[in-house]
């Protein structure tokens, strides 16, 4: 796969986007001029530099770039992915 003019690939799930999941293609002296001048933002660094954005298949109900922050999004990604475990492959 190439990205052609663009440099960065980034997946949107379920309308969120997912630059942490991003297919990355810049060169080190751009990021260090954009943080140079006060660049913090990986969505604006992105537009910068040329982004395009791919929507994610959705397989099943669960989201695969679900946030695990916290004991409840732990044990909700330990249930899926046991249910997941426990289901023949087609």
């Amino acid at each position: 796969m190439t990205l052609g003019e663009y440099k960065v690939a980034m997946p949107v799930s379920r309308g969120k986007y997912q630059p942490l999941a991003a297919l990355w293609c810049v060169d080190e002296a751009a990021l260090a001029d954009y943080m140079a001048q006060g660049g913090a933002s990986l969505w604006r660094f992105a537009a910068a530099q040329g982004v395009v954005h791919v929507e994610w298949p959705g397989t099943d109900a669960h989201d695969p770039f679900a946030n695990i922050n916290d004991p409840s999004g732990l044990a909700d990604a330990e249930a899926h992915l046991s249910t997941v475990a426990r289901t023949p492959a087609r």
